[in-house]
């Protein structure tokens, strides 16, 4: 029988202001709407039609 859990770790691909890279994972419970960079502290928000952080 197959493994039918979804696969909740996600790339931020990549800071817009200093192009860090971090691998995270995603919430079960909540949306996140905004991401701190762990290098430079920039905020990463939501796209445009995107649902969360992780599906930007």
């Amino acid at each position: 029988m197959a493994d039918t859990a979804p696969f909740l770790v996600s790339t931020i691909i990549m800071c817009g202001r200093c192009g860090y890279v971090e691998v995270e994972t995603m919430l079960t419970d909540a949306c996140q709407f905004f991401y701190d960079c762990k290098s430079c502290g920039a905020t990463l928000r939501l796209k445009p039609g995107h649902c969360c952080a992780f599906c930007s």
